[in-house]
Order: structure tokens, then sequence, then C-alpha cells
């Protein structure tokens, strides 16, 4: 329970204007359909169209707010000069260049590196995308306006994992 409260705090804490004014536009949406939905009730094919398009689109909400985000807004391009465990301490080394090509100044990145079962089938593959063995994540604090590139350095301590397989992703905000 613990863990799902610091979850929700973790989401809303990520959430910005722009996220909210989305939300707020398909949710509009969603409501302006569904009445569409309700006044139609005695055309049953253009009823159940409705009815079926007010659902899709409430419930593709999150993928256009993260397609928004990531391809629009908030657009970055990342090269990794190094990024690998260390070979004789219990720490994981990110050095990276993130440049900003999107439409908004970037004030946060969170990067985070997902531990991975060693898989050898697809079906191990789905339960590691589900539950990874190991997730770390770190905060980084900036200011990194419009085409402006910076050189980050994320030192992720207590990471035993040397041998099992990775994946890095930053998301800036």
């Amino acid at each position: 329970m613990q863990e799902i409260k610091k979850n929700l705090i973790n989401v809303f804490y990520h959430l910005g204007y722009i996220e909210i004014g989305i939300f707020l536009a398909i949710f509009v949406l969603f409501l302006l359909i569904f009445i569409l939905t309700l006044f139609s009730y005695q055309k049953k094919i253009l009823f159940t169209f409705l009815f079926i398009l007010s659902f899709f689109v409430l419930f593709s909400t999150p993928f256009v707010i993260q397609i928004a985000m990531d391809k629009g807004f908030y657009k970055t391009l990342i090269s990794y000069n190094k990024a690998s465990p260390l070979q004789y301490a219990n720490a994981f080394l990110i050095d990276m260049d993130v440049k900003n090509i999107g439409k908004k100044d970037i004030s946060k990145c969170l990067v985070s590196v997902n531990v991975y079962h060693p898989s050898k089938n697809t079906l191990e593959k789905l339960k590691n995308l589900i539950q990874p063995k190991a997730i770390f994540k770190h905060m980084i604090f900036t200011a990194l306006k419009t085409n402006q590139t910076k050189n980050f350095v994320v030192m992720i301590d207590r990471y035993y994992y040397r041998n099992y397989p990775y994946k890095i992703s930053v998301n800036c905000h």
C-alpha cells in the first residue's frame, strides 16, 4: 500500500500545466462524444459507434499525453559517451550529452536504469518488461533551454548487477 501511495505521488509530481491541459481537453472531448452518444440512442449503429469512440478517446489519454510530451514539447537527443557498470566498484556510470530539440525549456531529467533477468525466450522477455529485477532512478535538476546541449555524469551507487542485462532511459520535462 505504501508503494502504491509513493508511485501516485511520483506521478503527480511529474505532471505540469501542459499535461493537465491536454488531459482536460481530452476529457472534455470524451464528455462531448458521450453526450452525443446518449442523444443518438434511437439509431443503434450510430449509438454503438459513438459509444466505442468515446471510450477509445478516454482510454487513449495517457498515450496521447506521452506522445505529445516526448515527440513535441520536450523532445531530446541523447548521446551516451559511456554507460556501463564500473569494473572494481558496485556502481554504474552514465556519461551523456542531452540536447533539447523540443519546443519548451527542460527543468529536470529522470535517468533510470532497468536491470533485467537473463532471458532466452519471449515469455521471459515479456516478464522482464512487466517486472524487471531492479530499477535505479536518478533525478537531475537543470535548466536546459531549446537547442542547448549539456553534459551530465550520473553515478548510481549500490549497483550489484554487473553481469545482468540493462536498459537506460532518460525522460526530460
